[in-house]
């Protein structure tokens, strides 16, 4: 095995062809922990300043999975917001609020996510705000799910490959193909999916993966214009729509929706976790009407529609605003730590 790792180590190096089970077979050893830091270093550094391909991220999702199956039973329909993160525009948690809006829409939620990395709050920092357990197992999570239409995985306690990775990944400082990974790694197959990107250029790789998994039902990766991994109320939105397999271009135009009313960045930034909890609750009782509510609904209509509980944008805003207007939101969130801990 070691003289397999070093040829395609190798080939790596020389910009060698390689095969698709050499490339996973290689990633495998590399979560295993038996790739030396310095081969590891040189692979890492080598893949992010050349750019990843999708023979590459699939191959490392591939080895990956091999070592995180999937469960045999599973809830069906389930839905993840979770993007690669990394845009730096400090923004509020809106994927977070979006998944629930939707939870409390009747979408099953199974969202994934992390602490903070280049915000202020994470996923985590925020849902634990509000008493979600980030300690939960997965047959936990699927019990919640089952129960309340929502469950949440903290991404390091279900994926005990990257626990051997972390002291690399903090030592190198720098994006590697590691960090694409996290949207791809959702700990149940998923029907639908909605993924953020923080790099244009990544449109086109998470579209190419995507439309290999049989199970997604449909999915959107999108890059706004102002730069950000959110589908924005201000400007245009690039997006990938993968159906069954098969993939189209679209752009959101927030003109179109009745948004667009152009605002700087920091309108739409978060705070700590603190911060944040109040913003969300202000929001799902109906007392903030902020610039930053139009994301939060357009993200939240994206939801609906991406899990085809409506079919367009123009109807998952109407609902998404109900779900608001109405306090449906409010409730659902305020109950839900309860109807967790009490499972």
């Amino acid at each position: 095995m070691a003289d397999s790792r070093h040829r395609t180590l190798l080939k790596y190096l020389t910009g060698s062809p390689k095969s698709p089970r050499e490339t996973a077979l290689l990633f495998k050893e590399l979560f295993q922990g038996h790739v030396a830091e310095a081969d590891a270093v040189a692979l890492l550094t080598l893949l992010a300043k050349q750019g990843e391909s999708e023979e590459d991220l699939c191959a490392c999702l591939s080895a990956i999975r091999g070592l995180e199956p999937y469960p045999k039973t599973v809830p069906s329909g389930l839905l993840d917001t979770c993007g690669t993160g990394g845009d730096r525009s400090g923004s509020y948690n809106i994927s977070t609020a979006c998944s629930l809006i939707a939870a409390a829409g009747g979408v099953r939620i199974a969202k994934h996510g992390n602490r903070s990395i280049t915000s202020k709050c994470g996923s985590s920092d925020l849902l634990e705000s509000f008493g979600i357990p980030l300690s939960a197992t997965r047959k936990q999570i699927i019990k919640m799910i089952e129960k309340t239409g929502f469950g949440y995985f903290h991404a390091p306690n279900h994926h005990p490959a990257f626990a051997k990775l972390q002291a690399l990944r903090k030592k190198l400082q720098i994006r590697t193909i590691l960090n694409l990974l996290g949207p791809l790694i959702n700990p149940l197959p998923l029907s639908y999916q909605m993924i953020g990107v923080s790099d244009k250029r990544h449109l086109t790789l998470f579209a190419a993966v995507l439309k290999q998994r049989k199970e997604l039902k449909r999915a959107w990766v999108y890059h706004s214009s102002d730069r950000t991994d959110e589908i924005s109320a201000s400007v245009k939105t690039w997006v990938k729509e993968i159906n069954h397999g098969k993939v189209s271009n679209r752009i959101v135009d927030p003109k179109m929706l009745g948004f667009g009313h152009k605002k700087p960045l920091h309108s739409y930034r978060g705070g700590n976790a603190n911060q944040n909890k109040k913003l969300t609750l202000a929001l799902f009782k109906g007392d903030y009407h902020g610039p930053l509510r139009d994301w939060v609904v357009l993200n939240a209509a994206a939801a609906f529609y991406v899990s085809k509980k409506v079919p367009d944008l123009k109807q998952g805003i109407s609902v998404a605003e109900r779900i608001l207007r109405s306090g449906t939101a409010y409730r659902f969130l305020k109950k839900l730590p309860h109807k967790v801990l009490a499972l």
